[in-house]
């Protein structure tokens, strides 16, 4: 293992063969206690052999066994063997304690990396996969895709850190892959859809030519109208004339020409796709200012339709009260002949109606 994990792991993994070795040492002291023990009779008391066996520094370990390591509460249960420059003594307690600081190390160790393995591999398979369809895209429809460069970067540096040094790896890791392959799933998608839906969004050129030319004559027709009705007609907006759509270089004749290039193949698709989705920018801008202008346009006329309305419901009132001063009706009708006759002024007609409300409301002494 390197980097990170290595520093926290190759120390311990080294010495892990030498477990196996302990753990025979351990084994044979303990055989030879039991065969004490079988062994044992009024005749034969072994129990100062066995207490030897169990309790004293009687396992002799070699001293190139020992990691170079160990913590002092180990040290002091090993000494050297009589005579022999290349063996240890140590009891039965001290090797178990030996074998257990030399294993939980590796045991933690081993324990942090599976929990990165679980949580990195699965996600590294799904973005293997996904990343394989989104390169295929990208391929078939000769299209370089950033997001599935960065992606696949990305994934194979992860990769590479799970393999090698897998603790080196923050828990953003996962989630950061998973956006990045996200990413490049969605723009692979996106690339797809562009291309699938051309024919279908370059026959529908036409549709959208005939809803514009539609939506700018209404707005036309308004603006005459409420000149030719109401004064003063405040705010309203001009309509461009019709070579904006049909003109030489209208709407029409740039559809007309990207078509003519996409069908006939002498331009690639993601020119065209290009062309023609400027196309539709300029064609969406161009409706919604024919519909702000439909709206602005077509307002004096429905504030004029809104005063006859209520000039109606105060005349109905009027009716129902009977007997009503002339001087009264003379206002109400004022306020009928100005929304009738064109040109209609709002700003009078909504003051009659004001004062005819005002006088109604006060005629009999009614609140």
């Amino acid at each position: 293992m390197s980097g990170k994990t290595g520093e926290q792991a190759n120390q311990w993994i080294e010495n892990a063969p030498q477990l196996w070795a302990w753990l025979g040492d351990l084994r044979d002291q303990l055989a030879s206690v039991e065969k004490l023990i079988e062994n044992r009779s009024v005749f034969n008391n072994t129990n100062g052999d066995i207490a030897l066996l169990l309790g004293e520094r009687s396992i002799s370990l070699p001293s190139s066994s020992l990691p170079s390591f160990l913590p002092s509460s180990i040290k002091e249960q090993i000494e050297p063997s009589p005579g022999d420059h290349r063996t240890v003594l140590v009891s039965c307690d001290g090797l178990i304690e030996l074998f257990r600081v030399v294993y939980e190390p590796i045991r933690d160790v081993v324990s942090r990396v599976d929990s990165v393995w679980r949580d990195l591999r699965p996600r590294i398979d799904a973005a293997t996969v996904t990343l394989a369809r989104a390169q295929g895209v990208s391929d078939r429809l000769s299209v370089r895709l950033p997001e599935v460069t960065r992606a696949s970067q990305r994934l194979a540096a992860v990769r590479a850190s799970v393999a090698d040094d897998p603790l080196s790896l923050s828990s953003r890791v996962g989630p950061d892959l998973d956006d990045l392959v996200a990413a490049a799933a969605a723009a692979a998608g996106k690339l797809e859809s562009a291309h699938s839906s051309l024919d279908s969004d370059l026959e529908g050129t036409d549709r959208v030519l005939a809803d514009l030319r539609v939506l700018r004559a209404r707005a036309a027709a308004a603006y005459s109208e409420a000149e030719a009705k109401v004064i003063p007609p405040k705010g309203l907006i001009r309509v461009p004339g019709t070579s904006v759509i049909d003109g030489q270089n209208g709407l029409a004749h740039r559809a007309a020409q990207i078509v003519g290039d996409a069908t006939s193949g002498t331009r690639e698709w993601q020119e065209a796709r290009r062309d023609l989705d400027t196309w539709h920018h300029s064609a969406t801008r161009l409706r919604e200012q024919l519909t702000k202008a439909l709206d602005v346009n077509t307002s004096p006329i429905h504030q004029r339709n809104e005063l006859r309305g209520r000039l109606q419901a105060y005349r109905v009132k009027a009716d129902m009260s009977g007997g009503l001063p002339a001087e009264i009706a003379a206002i109400g009708q004022l306020a009928h002949d100005e929304l009738h006759t064109s040109p209609t002024d709002l700003g009078r007609a909504l003051e009659l109606i004001d004062k005819f409300a005002a006088q109604l409301a006060t005629y009999g002494g009614q609140s």
